[in-house]
């Protein structure tokens, strides 16, 4: 996923910053979300731990990208 919406948004060039904004505010959004209960709960439902799986994955496509376009 990560792979697919950064060559898609990056090709023109023009949306770099918006793209990023948006990738921002959906991680912190969604940790806000996942993180929000206190640590006494450990019972979490199944599409938040769905959520934190797919913005875990999301976050490593973008960090491989980063790394294939530094080297």
């Amino acid at each position: 996923m990560a792979n697919v919406l950064t060559t898609s948004s990056g090709q023109s060039a023009r949306w770099d910053v918006t793209i990023a904004l948006i990738f921002l505010i959906f991680t912190e959004l969604s940790n806000f979300l996942i993180y929000r209960r206190t640590n006494n709960s450990t019972s979490k439902s199944a599409w938040l731990e769905m959520l934190n799986s797919f913005k875990i994955g999301f976050i490593y496509g973008l960090y491989l990208e980063a790394l294939k376009l530094g080297s």
